[in-house]
């Protein structure tokens, strides 16, 4: 009878942890969603990504661009709360035929207060035609934090993989 408590605890701890993951796995494809572009985009449509977008940040979130400081620059080195961040995305225009956004190699780590995680990824960024697509590849560190019972992101950090 113990060992089949014990058992029961067991797998309630594993599900609960894999619940977790699993959640934040789904915020990450709904985020890949969002920031992705159809070839033939309008308005609507931008406004509609934004909107769910804006449902998977923290309100102070804060994002490092990984763009050198500079004056004049179009994109700043760090973006602080959820509206500045909203706000640079609504100002990017997509290059014709759309982008595709792909979180791959997604780790997850959550801490053990499971108030927070880590996640490490590759963002893999696709735009142009089928034939000759463009294809780009970014290391990132993305922090979430358990908010009201979701897991939205808290900060978002480009990694260097090359060594100069």
């Amino acid at each position: 009878m113990r060992i089949a408590i014990l058992g029961l605890i067991l797998v309630a701890a594993i599900a609960c942890g894999d619940s977790d993951e699993r959640a934040i796995r789904n915020q990450m494809s709904a985020i890949a969603e969002s920031l992705s572009v159809p070839e033939k985009d309008g308005e609507l449509g931008r406004i509609a990504r934004i909107a769910a977008l804006r449902n998977v940040l923290a309100p102070d979130i804060a994002v490092s661009t990984g763009v050198p400081d500079r004056p004049g620059a179009q994109v700043p080195p760090e973006l602080v709360g959820r509206d500045a961040v909203l706000a640079l995305v609504g100002r990017w225009v997509a290059p014709a035929g759309g982008v595709t956004i792909e979180f791959v190699d997604v780790q997850v780590t959550l801490a053990a207060d499971r108030a927070t995680a880590q996640v490490y990824s590759t963002a893999r960024i696709s735009s142009g035609p089928d034939e000759r697509p463009v294809v780009d590849a970014r290391e990132l560190t993305i922090g979430f934090a358990k908010i009201d019972g979701s897991w939205l992101i808290a900060s978002v950090r480009p990694e260097n993989t090359l060594v100069r």
